[in-house]
């Protein structure tokens, strides 16, 4: 059975149980890869298993274990059809299999993406995925790709944007302001999720525990392993423990799952002719919804 037709089926079944009034509602967060997915999944596994006092020793398997939570909304965690392996005509406009869900979309600057995009395709992924094309170019050539580059990220941002009325509910939440300041932003996140009041005893836990030096330090201590289970494995012994965060090289920073984290860090790798193609696309082509 195809990817596709196994997600037109799982759409209709949540519109009929939707229908009928027994389906669980559900949350999904779609981001681009490299938008802080991983940072925030994290975080809101540690908050939610920590309140609920869940025996759960990956927190990224929130779609499992909330799916059996009381008044909390099934979480799952998505980049919509792998959109960094597609040309942007190939990205699909449809989302009509959102309809009955509660969309966050999970954004960042478009510029920031690409750089660590390119460490992705360069230093993580041809290591562990042969399945892959693997880029060779230089992080200026990285700029002008066609395969997942700038116009991909472009379309698919513009595609959600011209789609935002389709889901039941629709939020922006956006990287920079998650890195800027993570209380407040994780406290509204916490809330669109319906888990209110937070506990602040267990946010300062969390929020001690997404601290990305912490986080990128907990990386290093697991590279010592080989890892080979999914990142959300329910049956992972910890979310370090699985091979989202297996480095390449684990003597090379570039090649780690979590790296610096920076906003406007793109102005460290590339030089001023493609940063003003950049910000001429961006500006030309972005919906001004996203303020990029």
């Amino acid at each position: 059975m195809s990817s596709r037709l196994r997600r037109s089926l799982k759409s209709a079944k949540r519109r009929a149980q939707h229908t009928l009034g027994i389906g669980r509602d559900e949350v999904t967060v779609i981001s681009f890869p490299k938008s802080g997915r991983t940072w925030l999944q994290v975080m809101l596994g540690e908050y939610i298993t920590r309140s609920y006092g869940l025996e759960v020793k990956n927190v990224m398997a929130l779609k499992e274990y909330t799916k059996r939570l009381e008044g909390v909304p099934r979480i799952r965690f998505a980049h919509d059809e792998r959109p960094q392996w597609k040309m942007s005509h190939q990205l699909n406009k449809n989302k009509s299999e959102y309809r009955d869900q509660r969309v966050v979309l999970l954004v960042r600057d478009p510029r920031d993406i690409l750089v660590s995009l390119y460490f992705e395709k360069t230093k993580r992924v041809p290591a562990r995925r042969k399945d892959r094309p693997e880029f060779k170019g230089s992080i200026s050539e990285f700029v002008y790709y066609e395969l997942g580059g700038i116009d991909s990220i472009i379309t698919f941002f513009n595609n959600w944007a011209n789609s935002r009325n389709i889901p039941r509910d629709f939020k922006i939440v956006k990287y920079e302001d998650l890195r800027r300041d993570t209380r407040s932003t994780l406290i509204d996140m916490l809330s669109y999720l319906g888990l209110e009041p937070v506990n602040e005893h267990i946010l300062e836990q969390v929020l001690e525990l997404g601290d990305i030096n912490k986080m990128r330090a907990r990386e290093s201590e697991s590279a010592r392993g080989s890892h080979s289970l999914r990142r959300s494995d329910p049956q992972a012994g910890d979310a370090f423990e699985t091979r989202a965060f297996q480095p390449a090289d684990p003597s090379d920073p570039e090649s780690y799952k979590v790296r610096k984290g920076k906003v406007g860090g793109y102005v460290d790798y590339l030089e001023s002719p493609e940063i003003e193609f950049l910000n001429r696309k961006l500006r030309e082509e972005l919906d001004p919804i996203f303020a990029y």
